[in-house]
């Protein structure tokens, strides 16, 4: 059942959300399962399925996305494609500076070019960006903005934060956030607030998923991230 547009729904309840319970003896199949339904994954039109258009006519924004339908092409209403990155300069130094950016669409009011508090690295302000994002689309749906949208796809570059949302926080959840290798997961914070939000929107029936693409496919949303420390 999907989410009823007359119940509060806000950012605040979204992060004060639990963060999912261990899944015991059956952790491997729903990882996989999990993972899956996190993953977003690009077809082309002959399958009946969605495409951005940023992949069919370039300079078109990403955010828009074209079902197909009887040989038909129309707008899928219900997704919204959101590009995220995060950059830091001089990664590693005592100097370096870390920001997030957000692509919604050329000019839009909802693009975001953020500097970032916390640990300045490249890895820390990935992961910033993919929750800063999930925190604007929960704001925009507050406002009553994506009145229509039941799936939210992150596209992103950095395999370290797709493979983490996909892939590898199902276990880090059941190993109390530690790595296989026992070590304590790196932003572990970041990426506990990021789960709880992306499971409560999975809870009302939402689709969260993470797309990763080269570093071509996601300029926009990484001259936003360096814009921010310029």
């Amino acid at each position: 059942m999907f989410f009823d547009q007359d119940e509060v729904f806000d950012v605040f309840s979204l992060e004060e959300a639990p963060i999912p319970p261990p899944f015991g003896s059956k952790l491997a199949s729903l990882i996989k399962a999990l993972g899956a339904a996190r993953t977003f994954v690009p077809v082309n039109e002959r399958s009946g399925n969605l495409i951005p258009t940023d992949f069919i006519r370039p300079l078109r924004p990403v955010s828009e996305v074209f079902e197909y339908r009887d040989g038909n092409r129309t707008v899928a209403k219900e997704t919204i494609i959101v590009q995220v990155d995060g950059a830091c300069s001089g990664n590693g130094r005592p100097e370096a500076r870390a920001g997030v950016g957000i692509y919604f669409g050329p000019g839009s009011v909802e693009n975001v070019s953020r500097r970032i508090d916390g640990r300045q690295t490249s890895n820390h302000a990935e992961v910033r960006a993919a929750l800063e994002a999930m925190k604007k689309l929960t704001e925009m749906f507050d406002n009553d903005r994506l009145l229509l949208v039941r799936r939210m796809v992150l596209l992103v570059d950095s395999s370290h934060v797709f493979r983490a949302m996909t892939e590898w926080i199902f276990s880090w959840r059941e190993n109390g956030w530690r790595t296989s290798g026992g070590a304590e997961v790196k932003n572990k914070a970041c990426f506990q607030e990021l789960d709880r939000i992306v499971t409560a929107y999975e809870s009302h029936g939402f689709a969260v998923q993470f797309w990763l693409v080269r570093r071509e496919f996601n300029k926009e949303a990484d001259l936003l991230a360096k814009n921010s420390y310029l």
